[in-house]
């Protein structure tokens, strides 16, 4: 028995080292099969032959397929090879058959190894596959839509995408018949819009050589109407493969003769714009000399600030200019006009906190007993307000407005007093003068209504509704129907400039002629001088005067003529807007407590 053990131990050796060749294992075999049927009367010999029998017989099977083993280990390039090398692996595996419950032979090992590996480079095919024939297919739907949409070159496009993928056999063999399909459907759309294309060219043609043939055209509306028709051109260009050299040839000669005279027009542009860059940059040369070798010891403001705003105004009449270099000049110009515009900033904010304190000097001269002293001192206040440099114009108006309410109330103080001094010799003429005053104040707050609705329009705010609001207010007054008209008259002087605004400045203009006139006729009646630069134009009124037979010293009193003249002065348009000569209006008419009205 222990002779029958090794036997068959040795066998098994055999089959898990794969250490002998088929021979020797039948002739150990053959041995054991000897010992076997001599020893029947055992038991156990029967399992022990079938045993051996079937090891033997997987011997034979793997001793059969060894020589094939080799030649599958070894990895295909092509894909159609690897499908076939698995499918040969595993029909091996599957002959053989080798039991579960033995180690694997090194040979078996590599081939399942071999398998799995193949497995695995099929499935990445496989998806590879299903991912270029989803993205094939996608293309194709949308080669579809652009011939179902007439976009050629997009079509064409996709096709050059397409093409490729007619070499891969699996994606091919379900894109190809669809592909060919639809590349006919475009050769019949490119045959047709070839057709519709060269009638349209041929117009385009036509309608370029008429711009070229029509004299007397504007340049800039020829231009683009040019860059119009080789727009539409392109576009035909872009719808079809097929292009007429001799059309093109022909719309290009078109569109060249058609453009001299746009050429000519853009050469004159190029010099303006070469003549205003180098007046912009005269601008500059000059604003930095002048401010180099300025005295700012002593400055003159006003020139300076005329200066600064003049250079503005001309900075924008020599325009325009070409980008690059214009770019350069205009960073020179706001830098200057920055340094500029900072100095007369600070100065303007010294001269308001300059008037701020007149303004505190004044506001005392209200306690002040005296008030024949205190109306002496106001007029010094507002002599020594004249010396002082203006601020911003908001704020030049402000206090101003405020300085003038205080002066009227010194002046009513000092009226009061003299009332006082001798009530019953003055009754009558109070009486007159009340009446006067209650006209005068009715004119202040007629003449703040107009002021009001043309502030409205200075600020866009103005609308006919609020015209005829005040037109209503002004005709439900007391005052006798020629002051009325008079307002009526300034208050549709506004309302016109709502349907025609670019007669403001016209507007403006006669406005300050006529304030200018007022002020002459009240320095005629109080006998004083006028400024300088008024002598001529005063003098030419006291010509009319005279030619018209007319006395400049009448025989009505004085207030009343005074009086006459500060209706005319509210009649006057945009009075509030000529601060100098409303100064000057108010200094002549102080006396006779016509005051502003707050805003």
């Amino acid at each position: 028995m222990n002779a029958l053990s090794a036997l068959v131990a040795n066998l098994t050796d055999e089959l898990q080292l794969e250490a002998g060749p088929l021979s020797e294992c039948k002739i150990q075999q053959n041995e054991l099969n000897k010992v076997l049927r001599i020893l029947t009367y055992k038991q156990d010999i029967p399992e022990l032959l079938e045993r051996s029998q079937q090891q033997l017989d997987l011997l034979v099977r793997y001793q059969q397929h060894t020589s094939d083993l080799d030649g599958l280990l070894a990895l295909p390039e092509s894909d159609a090879e690897q499908e076939k090398q698995l499918k040969q692996i595993q029909k091996t595996i599957k002959l053989i058959a080798w039991p579960s419950n033995l180690p694997l032979p090194r040979l078996l090992q590599q081939l399942e190894q071999m398998q799995s590996t193949l497995k695995q480079a099929l499935e990445q095919i496989q998806s590879k596959n299903s991912e270029a024939l989803a993205h094939a297919s996608e293309k194709l739907n949308l080669l579809t839509s652009c011939i179902n949409a007439g976009e050629t070159l997009n079509a064409q496009s996709i096709i050059d995408e397409l093409t490729p993928y007619l070499h891969d056999p699996i994606v091919s063999a379900h894109i190809e018949k669809t592909f060919k399909a639809e590349i006919a459907r475009l050769n019949e759309l490119l045959e047709w819009q070839s057709f519709a294309t060269q009638a349209k060219k041929e117009q385009l043609c036509l309608q370029m050589e008429a711009l070229a043939e029509s004299p007397n055209q504007e340049p800039s509306a020829l231009a683009e109407r040019i860059k119009t028709l080789q727009k539409e051109w392109k576009q035909l260009d872009q719808q079809g493969a097929q292009h007429s050299r001799e059309l093109w040839q022909r719309f290009h000669q078109a569109s060249q003769e058609a453009y001299k005279p746009c050429d000519e027009h853009f050469k004159r542009l190029s010099q303006e714009r070469a003549w205003n860059l180098s007046q912009r940059k005269a601008i500059c040369e000059y604003l930095s000399d002048y401010f180099q070798h300025l005295d700012w010891a002593a400055p003159d403001w006003k020139a300076i600030d005329q200066i600064a705003h003049t250079a503005k105004q001309e900075w924008k009449r020599f325009t325009p200019v070409d980008r690059s270099p214009g770019k350069l000049v205009q960073q020179q110009f706001n830098e200057l006009i920055s340094q500029i515009d900072h100095k007369i900033n600070a100065h303007k904010e010294s001269c308001a906190e300059m008037k701020k304190s007149l303004l505190a000097q004044a506001r005392t001269l209200l306690e002040l007993e005296d008030k024949r002293d205190a109306a002496e001192q106001i007029k010094r206040l507002q002599q020594e307000w004249k010396t002082v440099g203006t601020t911003f114009h908001s704020l030049e108006r402000r206090l101003w407005l405020e300085l003038r309410e205080i002066s009227d109330e010194v002046f009513a103080h000092l009226k009061q007093t003299q009332r006082q001094d001798n009530e019953k010799a003055k009754q009558v003429a109070n009486h007159r003068q009340k009446q006067q005053q209650q006209h005068l104040q009715l004119l202040k707050r007629m003449s703040a209504l107009c002021e009001n609705v043309e502030v409205l329009y200075a600020e866009s705010t103005l609308t006919p509704e609020l015209c005829l609001e005040a037109l209503n207010t002004l005709k439900s007054t007391s005052l006798p129907a020629p002051v009325i008209e008079g307002f009526i008259g300034r208050i549709k002087r506004v309302e016109s400039l709502l349907d025609n605004p670019d007669t403001l400045d016209a507007l403006l203009t006669r406005a300050q002629e006529e304030a200018r006139l007022v002020c002459i006729r009240l320095e005629i009646l109080k006998q004083q001088p006028s400024p300088e630069e008024d002598e001529t134009l005063r003098m030419a009124y006291q010509m009319q005067r005279l030619q018209d037979s007319l006395d400049s010293a009448s025989n009505l009193s004085h207030d009343a003529d005074v009086t006459d003249l500060i209706t005319e002065w509210s009649f006057v348009s945009f009075s509030w807007q000529f601060n100098e000569i409303e100064e000057r209006f108010y200094e002549l008419t102080q006396e006779h407590s016509l005051t502003e009205t707050h805003h």
